[in-house]
């Protein structure tokens, strides 16, 4: 039995992988020195002897909507604000959408 290759699924096939290698690479955001230390939680005793520095807001999209965020931008904006935790005050199907930056001890 043999395997006859078309041409156009092979260019289809290598496009699509290209896409999506595009996609990955552009959608995960690179950490800011130390952000990988930051530290994420929902639960409010965590940050009860810390000092609030800031908030992360929604990212929007172009038509003033709410988009999701990625740990690693909240993280990243925490360094921005001069905090090491981050209290997630709102999320959508797992995803940060607000938080609260602190400086914890």
């Amino acid at each position: 039995m043999s395997v006859v290759h078309r041409p156009e699924i092979r260019a289809r096939t290598a496009t699509l992988v290209v896409t999506l290698a595009l996609f990955c690479a552009c959608a995960t955001p690179t950490l800011a020195p130390g952000a990988g230390k930051v530290q994420l939680t929902q639960k409010a005793d965590a940050v009860v002897h810390c000092t609030a520095v800031g908030n992360i807001n929604p990212a929007r999209d172009a038509k003033g909507g709410e988009t999701f965020s990625i740990p690693a931008e909240f993280q990243n904006q925490a360094i921005g604000l001069g905090g090491n935790t981050v209290l997630i005050t709102r999320q959508y199907l797992g995803a940060p959408i607000e938080g609260v930056v602190y400086k914890c001890p």
